[in-house]
């Protein structure tokens, strides 16, 4: 799948290495987005390294099934934690309010 091939091709894999090692980008993994960040280990607490789960380490999350074995659709509100994440810079503590619709997650 996509996370072979961003691993395993060279000059797909130098780019995103590059982007990533910057310190002024961002990224943003949204529904298959976020599924292809966990699988580089590029979601989560960092394992390993870049490509933490290529270097041995278990990727820090993973995306299974539901518990219900069903679609979930619903709005819930989540806390920021502390981060380094820019553009929560000063919201630490806020409960905000998210829709999430997954079969996995």
């Amino acid at each position: 799948g996509w996370a072979a091939t961003v691993r395993f091709h060279p000059q797909v894999r130098g780019t995103l290495e590059r982007f990533r090692r910057r310190p002024d980008t961002f990224s943003l993994g949204v529904c298959n987005g976020c599924q292809l960040m966990a699988l580089l280990g590029w979601v989560g607490p960092p394992q390993g390294g870049l490509w933490g789960a290529e270097e041995g380490a278990p990727p820090s999350v993973a995306l299974t099934p539901n518990l219900s074995g069903r679609f979930e659709s619903r709005f819930v509100a989540v806390r920021v934690e502390p981060g380094p994440a820019l553009m929560l810079r000063g919201m630490e503590g806020a409960c905000l309010g998210v829709w999430v619709a997954h079969g996995e997650g």
